[in-house]
């Protein structure tokens, strides 16, 4: 569905975790920990995250936060298990920026 494009995909992974000061490949470090803190405090602050009964009381749960490699195999297994209409990050990625491809290695996906 993409554009081919030729990257060091090692390479670049490792990059991605030391630009986001994770300790290491498996690890959770600082930047996951800033994108779980971006969406918890939305999810604490937000105004449609109320019952509107007068109370703090939330709608919703704390969220569970996951962020997964764009390469992840799960994803191409997801693929062929429900079918081919559900997207790999890659290719949600190449129809959203045309213009701009990434290898799936470049990409994350937050859950």
């Amino acid at each position: 569905m993409s554009k081919e494009i030729k990257h060091d995909c090692k390479e670049r992974d490792r990059n991605f975790h030391w630009a986001f000061g994770w300790k290491d490949r498996e690890g959770i470090g600082d930047g996951v920990s800033q994108v779980e803190k971006v969406i918890r405090d939305f999810w604490a602050v937000a105004p449609s995250n109320s019952l509107h009964l007068g109370t703090d009381e939330k709608a919703w749960a704390m969220p569970h936060v996951a962020i997964a490699r764009g390469n992840d195999p799960l994803f191409l297994r997801n693929k062929e298990m429900v079918g081919s209409f559900l997207w790999t990050p890659e290719e949600a990625y190449a129809l959203a920026s045309p213009d701009a491809p990434s290898p799936a290695c470049e990409l994350r996906v937050i859950s």
